[in-house]
């Protein structure tokens, strides 16, 4: 938590508010019982698999892992569901509808396999993809990230390394909107379409030097690019749109949390964990009430670390964090929320910790 003190007495009013009001550690015996158990944990499934991004279509949760792919309904018992291509590391899975789902595998352990694979039974058969998408390099090229736009499965866009691509035909032929193909750079790991401003998408990642790099382009144009946000080296994990404001953009960094309440006009860290290297892998804000924001991610430098959950219920000003320490493998790639009347649940998918649900307890 960023927070600047300009004198002694704001550091004390701080300091009783954070051990007093805000649960800073929930293994501390000295807060109330209500705070120490607001938050409920429980684990629903994939225990010991690396869960790399989760999908969520009405209430099939989707998961692609390093074991391919899983589906669970969430309003039922029982285990998830192998979908295929098991054995396989599947980094980015984009859900057209419960038949035609379409994955990116890359995969490492021996013989280098990257290619896209798709489905059009839900599961029952897997077919790789002839598609252009690395315009034809002998590099290969992961997709890092899929993104479909609302209310058209043709429109798809797919991300590489310092590359967006766009397809209009379920991604068989791809054009590149931004970069292009064979860039020396990491990879371009999050984009999101801003649902209020028509035409303006948001991209991040990392450049060859673990540069990191933001760029907000309107209508396929880049207008504006930021590579000094937070000190290198960095890159870009999440964007999260505040469906109220059009102006108010949430990102998750490597070492710190980020906000612009001007459309990148002006920027608010919220939170800096840059010298513990925290990647934010998720971010999601309540749609009940869009002051509660919540936060998690990675540490980097080993499997083993407790699952750390930020909550904010003033956009970000305050975060309460919140610490579960019997979770070994805690690290977070993934968060989603699901909304469901008056209740909301969120979905952790961990590095070899399987999947949490957390439910909150106002």
């Amino acid at each position: 938590m960023k927070k600047y003190i300009s004198s002694l007495s704001s550091l004390v009013i701080f300091i009783v508010i954070c051990f007093g009001i805000f649960s800073c550690n929930t293994d501390d015996d000295s807060l109330s019982k209500e705070d120490q158990n607001r938050f409920v944990y429980k684990k629903i499934g994939l225990n010991g698999i690396k869960v790399i991004k989760l999908v969520l279509e009405d209430n099939l949760l989707y998961a692609a892992t390093e074991d391919g792919i899983f589906k669970k309904n969430i309003n039922q018992e029982g285990s998830f569901e192998a979908i295929g291509l098991q054995g396989k590391n599947v980094e980015a899975i984009l859900v057209l509808n419960q038949d035609e789902i379409i994955a990116s595998v890359a995969d490492f352990q021996e013989d280098i396999v990257i290619h896209i694979a798709s489905t059009t039974n839900g599961g029952g058969s897997w077919q790789v993809m002839e598609t252009n998408f690395g315009g034809g390099s002998l590099d290969p090229h992961i997709v890092w990230e899929f993104l479909k736009t609302s209310g058209t499965s043709d429109v798809i866009y797919a991300t590489s390394n310092y590359v967006v691509a766009k397809s209009l035909d379920k991604g068989i032929n791809w054009t590149p909107i931004w970069g292009d193909w064979e860039q020396f750079a990491r990879a371009t790991s999050s984009i999101a379409i801003n649902p209020l401003i028509p035409g303006e998408m948001w991209l991040g990642g990392q450049g060859g030097m673990e540069d990191g790099y933001l760029v907000r382009l309107e209508n396929s144009i880049e207008k504006n690019r930021w590579l000094d946000l937070v000190a290198n080296p960095t890159t870009v994990k999440k964007i999260v749109f505040d469906m109220q404001d059009p102006q108010s953009i949430y990102f998750g960094f490597e070492g710190a949390l980020l906000k612009t309440s001007t459309n990148g006009q002006s920027w608010e860290t919220l939170i800096d964990e840059h010298e513990s290297a925290m990647f934010f892998n998720g971010i999601t804000i309540s749609e009940l009430d869009n002051n509660k924001i919540f936060a998690s991610g990675w540490l980097k430098g080993g499997e083993s670390q407790p699952l750390v959950l930020y909550y904010s219920e003033d956009k970000g000003l305050t975060w309460i964090k919140d610490v579960f320490t019997e979770e070994p493998f805690g690290g977070v790639e993934d968060m989603l929320l699901k909304k469901e009347g008056n209740i909301e649940r969120l979905f952790l998918a961990l590095d070899k910790g399987g999947i949490y649900e957390i439910k909150i307890k106002d």
